[in-house]
């Protein structure tokens, strides 16, 4: 199973998340349903480690009430970028992160061990110039998931395996 820890936003602040998305010419958007900031991608895991990682879950502090986006950025993927949304590391995102890296690292996992950087990836296969964002603006997280990434009739799918609610 394809796994990683998440961070999910309330309706309002995806629709605009993927209102950045859409206004840009080129590339393929991530679709409102699925926008997220990943807080730790596992990768390929096997199935008997899900109870150890939905308790992780479970064990968790509350997320921060609201995030800042501060701007837009991308990563170059030949000639065509990913594009995503800035998130101010602010210190409770970043000891949820800790926390979270910490804690698969008790259950014994290897994991994505990159620097963290939160963002919000909201196009792929982009290929024109950034505009830089009015202002910033705020989001509303209203969960950490632990998610189950695969496809389903040749479509991308993320289903949360189990979920903390705020």
């Amino acid at each position: 199973m394809r796994l990683f820890f998440a961070l999910t936003f309330d309706e309002q602040s995806r629709q605009r998340l993927a209102a950045l998305g859409s206004a840009l010419q080129t590339g393929r958007t991530v679709p409102q349903p699925l926008i997220h900031l990943t807080l730790l991608f596992l990768g390929e895991v096997d199935h008997h480690y899900l109870d150890d990682l939905k308790a992780i879950v479970v064990r968790l502090p509350p997320p921060p009430a609201s995030l800042s986006v501060t701007h837009l950025g991308s990563f170059e993927r030949g000639r065509s970028s990913i594009v995503w949304a800035a998130v101010t590391p602010q210190a409770p995102l970043l000891t949820l992160h800790q926390q979270i890296s910490e804690e698969v690292e008790r259950v014994g996992l290897p994991f994505d061990r990159k620097r963290f950087v939160p963002h919000i990836t909201l196009a792929r296969k982009v290929a024109e110039e950034l505009q830089p964002l009015t202002q910033p603006f705020i989001l509303y997280p209203n969960s950490v998931s632990l998610i189950h990434s695969h496809s389903e009739r040749e479509t991308l799918t993320y289903t949360p395996l189990i979920s903390s609610v705020l």
